[in-house]
């Protein structure tokens, strides 16, 4: 074989290689849900900081579609929270709702993923104490938390052991490093998600 046959046979096999490649990297660009609307509980979504203040929450998530970009800071969807109830004469009113769902990262190694991380964009809350201080804390920060992803690709806990608070603002009674913690678990069937 000649030189020139070589290399022309060599530039084809890298070219096929790359080819290949690219088929993949393009496969795994976007997450897919199998499911727009999506709701997750929490029972115990706790603040901490300037008081102890405990509620049942309820996240009504829709998503802009069912298949989602995997690009850091795309907003995804929106999200509707819900206070159902709070305890010990707490109230708190969620404010400048909906708030912007992002994508962050995902987890695992690919092709396989774990969980993977969003945002919530400007979440705004006020907590109030209906008790003889009536203290209040009003709240305004970026949410991030992790989402679980089952090795089947049913999403699981979205869990905040704390959420991070960033870029808050505060007013009232704060303390200025409050925190939110809690699971939130699905609770309209089994979602799944998967890479495409």
């Amino acid at each position: 074989m000649t030189t020139t046959k070589k290399f022309a046979v060599s530039a084809m096999a890298a070219l096929l290689l790359l080819v290949a490649l690219a088929g993949t990297a393009s496969a795994l660009r976007s997450l897919t849900s199998s499911k727009r609307e999506i709701v997750l509980l929490s029972t115990a979504l706790t603040l901490e900081g300037f008081a102890q203040v405990i509620c049942a929450v309820a996240l009504n998530t829709t998503l802009n579609s069912l298949s989602q970009a995997k690009r850091t800071g795309a907003i995804i969807g929106r999200v509707r929270p819900v206070v159902l109830s709070c305890q010990n004469g707490w109230s708190v009113a969620l404010l400048n709702t909906p708030w912007n769902v992002k994508y962050v990262s995902i987890s695992g190694t690919l092709p396989n993923i774990t969980g993977f991380t969003d945002e919530i964009e400007r979440t705004r809350f006020d907590v109030r104490e209906s008790g003889f201080l009536r203290l209040h804390c009003l709240v305004t920060a970026e949410s991030t938390g992790l989402q679980a992803v089952a090795a089947d690709g049913r999403v699981g806990t979205l869990e905040g052991r704390p959420f991070s608070l960033r870029e808050r603002s505060i007013e009232g009674a704060c303390e200025g490093h409050e925190t939110l913690s809690g699971t939130f678990s699905p609770t309209n069937g089994p979602i799944t998600v998967t890479l495409s």
